[in-house]
């Protein structure tokens, strides 16, 4: 080796050794989940079939109002198309508005079906 090249390196790590001494500054920024709080609009397809899911944040109660409804046909009373809503509802919730590893979940009772086909329920993340 050259007698430039060990001078060199000699400089060098002479000049890199305080910067090793010193333990590096990393701030650590956590994320917060975004609440989606203006009313939203998703076309969802389950099942083979399309449904839309609108749902609108409630401040107050830390919840969503969702109404599911199928597209080709009303929904009705038949257990099948009730489960059917509910689980669109929370799917759909848990995946545009439940960051992380939460999901949405029922709050209260199951939902309701109104005259026109359409179901509604309250969901939070938990």
């Amino acid at each position: 080796m050259s007698f430039r090249v060990v001078v060199g390196l000699v400089v060098g790590a002479i000049c890199l050794a305080p910067a090793c001494s010193k333990k590096p500054e990393v701030a650590v920024v956590v994320p917060q989940p975004v609440l989606i709080a203006k009313n939203r609009n998703e076309p969802v397809i389950f099942n083979d079939e399309k449904f839309f899911v609108t749902f609108d944040y409630r401040s107050n109660e830390q919840a969503y109002d969702v109404a599911v409804r199928r597209a080709s046909r009303p929904l009705r009373k038949r257990p099948a198309d009730l489960e059917d809503a509910a689980r669109v509802a929370s799917s759909t919730l848990t995946h545009y508005a439940c960051y992380g590893s939460t999901k949405a979940k029922t709050v209260g009772t199951e939902g309701t079906l109104n005259g026109r086909g359409t179901w509604t329920g309250r969901l939070r993340c938990t």
